[in-house]
């Protein structure tokens, strides 16, 4: 009789991961899924290999700013199948879009001598100014200074940065009133007085009631002579 040793060498099963292209994305588009797959059917882990510009949480990757995000996608294996080799994608985080929002300035007297400007951009970043009428109007920072009655006319930009596009521009209108002298023409008794106004065509005057506040605004609206009856002016 002859006895025999028999020795077997089990091996584990390969794997692959399969992992779809991911799309180019805007930042602004928030969280992005990961879809990779083993075919041994195991769970499969994902890092980030560009952590500037997207982390990884589960299959969730967060995008942090513009730029080329990377993700690696692993599967560690166990008793039955293999490591699988590591799977590598990358996509574009595009920078995000932004508007502005800006409220025309009321009408204002010249005497003001400064209009407030007030835009805002939906990304947070600082909206700068440029005058477009510097004739009537001109722009220091925040501030518009008046420089002569008639329409100015305001741009609004914000040129974006590494993680928003450039917003379009957005313009602001208002109408520099012109001043006028009081007319003490009211009261029994007392003489109107005549007061000479230059106005350019489009532009404005306006009465005042007896305590001073706009009552009425007259716009010119061509050349020619004009004579207007009121108290104050």
């Amino acid at each position: 009789q002859f006895g025999y040793l028999l020795t077997l060498n089990a091996t584990k099963t390969a794997q692959t991961i399969t992992f779809p292209q991911p799309a180019g994305t805007a930042r602004s588009a928030g969280p992005v899924t990961m879809a990779a797959t083993a075919s041994s059917g195991l769970a499969v882990a994902y890092a980030s290999q560009t952590t500037s510009v997207c982390t990884v949480s589960g299959s969730s990757v967060t995008l942090v700013a513009a730029g080329t995000c990377t993700i690696a996608a692993d599967q560690a294996g166990d008793s039955t199948y293999q490591i699988a080799p590591t799977v590598a994608r990358s996509f574009t985080v595009t920078p995000a879009a932004q508007t502005i929002t800006f409220p025309n300035p009321a009408d204002t007297l010249q005497s003001a001598g400064t209009v407030h400007l007030t835009a805002t951009a939906s990304s947070g970043l600082a909206v700068a100014y440029t005058s477009q009428t510097t004739s009537v109007c001109t722009v220091s920072g925040t501030e518009a200074t008046l420089v002569s009655i008639g329409t100015c006319t305001i741009a609004a930009n914000q040129g974006g940065d590494a993680n928003y596009q450039a917003a379009p521009a957005v313009l602001g209108t208002f109408t520099v009133l012109a001043d006028a002298p009081n007319l003490s023409s009211s009261g029994s008794g007392v003489t109107p007085q005549q007061v000479h106004l230059t106005v350019p065509a489009g532009g404005s005057v306006t009465l005042l009631d007896s305590a001073g506040q706009p009552a009425t605004t007259v716009t010119i609206a061509g050349q020619g002579t004009y004579t207007l009856s009121g108290s104050t002016i």
